[in-house]
């Protein structure tokens, strides 16, 4: 192995380069270690131009060169240099922590740059030779451009653009966006998981400012990169309750709307599943015995909390301040920054904040859709429609067993054959490119999105004490849809029918 005075290195296997890296980094020879990557790769890291506080290396954020790098210079852990190993025309080696925390290997990638092996992260190096599409903000890799629509395209340039305004930021700063535009890449959800190295549909990745992703459009994992966007100046690890709370009350979860994200967290709450005080800190968080869907859900009531309160500037303050630090914030601090930002006083932080949040739990009692039960209608053989003050009207023949309703008069787009959510909710149904649709019953209602694979409003009667809350007589349910779940267009100008098989 020959290293050169400029720093570059000549290296017979792939895995010396990494080796060679790692002493540079132990040694804190940071400018050399930053000539061992790829040009190009480092160009998309600076993309968006966030700074990460206490980074040396942006580039390289994930691995646990850095995230333990205090505690294998000091010979408490140490890094095993995995072999090689080809995959198309790059090189994937593996760097295992040893004496730590028992997690995956981290990858690293090794590409070719002229005639020298450059490093590189994992996800960039595969993805960079997929199929690519551009739109307002994003720029795509995709393993299969199919399953990028036109709509589904509009949609998330649109949610960008208003996210953008929400957090505060400058026209400047939506049009230097909008140049440098974020990264998407697009895979199936075992490309996804082998190349982030955990079992996910979807990550945004910090240090190259992309979002790789099973689910299209991932409103969420977008969110966390806007976030950091907007403050230019990001912690490493915010508070993980504010963290994944203010994604999901952007960008909801997994195919899921924030109301529905919101109206879960009053579901968990209800169910005992989760209590605020608990899961206030950042261990609290990650031990919750109700996981993941109870902790991100409380988050994001917490989070419109202080929004309504303190406006999202008030949000971004917390993102920054309650940060990691040597010393965990405990609970009374954390709740003793919300009261001050929310400019709320109290002897007793922890307990005012939990009155608070639960006192906010009860507007989310339905998730954008609620029954209505009244007059038997006459026509019990259509689906009849009508607009009232802030919300619309159904009336559906139907009984207990769930019905589907869509709109009609719509064609797909051009390419465009199937819906995978429709294919997953309309089972035995007909997509004719309906953009829409709801399934219906005595006892639930759900409204999805289709051009965006998303569940848009959701009502379920055995967690609200309503379990046949939408009956309306013998064979027909009622319910009111609030006006802005759906565009107005679908509901004003158009009819609805009773799907068939």
């Amino acid at each position: 192995m020959l290293v050169l005075a400029s720093g570059a290195i000549a290296a017979e296997e792939p895995a010396d380069l990494v080796s060679e890296y790692v002493r540079l980094v132990l040694a804190g020879e940071t400018a050399g270690a930053a000539t061992l990557w790829a040009p190009e790769y480092l160009a998309e890291c600076a993309r968006l131009g966030v700074v990460y506080l206490g980074a040396t290396n942006s580039y390289d954020l994930a691995s646990p060169l850095h995230t333990q790098l205090s505690e294998i210079r000091s010979g408490r852990m140490r890094l095993q240099i995995g072999v090689a190993d080809l995959e198309g025309t790059d090189f994937v080696v593996p760097v295992q922590l040893l004496g730590g925390p028992a997690l995956p290997p981290f990858e690293y990638a090794v590409v070719r740059v002229g005639e020298q092996w450059k490093l590189a992260g994992r996800i960039w190096a595969a993805g960079r030779h997929w199929p690519r599409v551009e739109s307002e903000f994003v720029i795509y890799h995709c393993q299969d451009p199919t399953q990028l629509t036109a709509s589904a395209r509009r949609n998330l340039d649109a949610h960008i653009a208003q996210t953008s305004k929400l957090l505060g930021e400058s026209t400047t700063r939506l049009a230097a966006l909008r140049h440098s535009k974020i990264l998407y890449y697009l895979a199936d959800e075992n490309t996804v998981a082998r190349l982030t190295g955990y079992p996910t549909k979807g990550m945004a990745e910090l240090a190259t400012g992309l979002v790789i992703s099973s689910h299209f459009p991932h409103h969420h994992e977008l969110a966390h990169l806007q976030i950091n966007h907007a403050l230019q100046k990001a912690p490493l690890y915010p508070l993980p309750l504010l963290q994944e709370g203010a994604a999901c009350l952007l960008g909801g979860r997994w195919g899921r709307a924030p109301r529905v994200i919101k109206y879960m967290g009053w579901v968990h709450h209800n169910l005992g599943l989760v209590s605020l005080q608990d899961i206030l800190t950042r261990d609290g968080f990650y031990s919750a015995a109700g996981g993941p869907d109870a902790t991100y859900a409380a988050g994001a009531v917490l989070s419109d909390m202080i929004v309504a309160q303190a406006g999202w500037s008030g949000l971004l303050e917390l993102q920054s301040l309650l940060a990691k630090t040597e010393q965990p914030w405990s609970a009374e601090a954390i709740a003793d920054e919300l009261l001050r930002v929310c400019g709320w006083e109290s002897d007793s932080p922890v307990v005012v904040i939990q009155e608070k949040f639960e006192s906010k739990l009860l507007q989310y009692f339905r998730g954008g859709v609620e029954p209505f039960p009244g007059e038997m209608h006459a026509n019990v053989d259509r689906v009849s429609l009508r607009q009232g003050d802030g919300w619309f009207e159904f009336v559906v023949p139907a009984g207990d067993d769930p019905v589907a309703i869509l709109p009609t008069g719509f064609l797909a787009e051009e390419g465009v054959v199937h819906s995978s959510l429709f294919d997953e909710v309309m089972r035995g149904f007909t997509f004719e490119g309906q953009p829409v649709g709801i399934r219906c019953s005595a006892s639930s209602i759900s409204v999805y999105d289709f051009s965006t694979n998303r569940l848009l409003a959701v009502w379920a009667g055995d967690f609200s004490g309503e379990p046949q809350g939408a009956r309306s007589g013998e064979g027909q349910i009622r319910f009111r849809l609030l006006q802005g779940v759906l565009p107005d267009a679908l509901l004003t100008d158009g009819s609805w029918v009773l799907a068939r098989p």
